[in-house]
């Protein structure tokens, strides 16, 4: 779709320049599946 992606490092990354906080983990009802979820995170301006 266009958008950038980058890691920062292990737990964050910046995907479109919105900074994303990085969590794994797995989902409870997922049959298992082991997933990595981004989430916005909050930038301190």
């Amino acid at each position: 779709n266009g958008w950038s992606c980058s890691f920062n490092g292990d737990d964050e990354a910046v995907i479109n320049g919105k900074v994303y906080e990085i969590y794994r983990g797995y989902e409870s009802g997922s049959r298992g599946n082991y997933g990595i979820k981004c989430r916005e995170k909050e930038v301190e301006r």
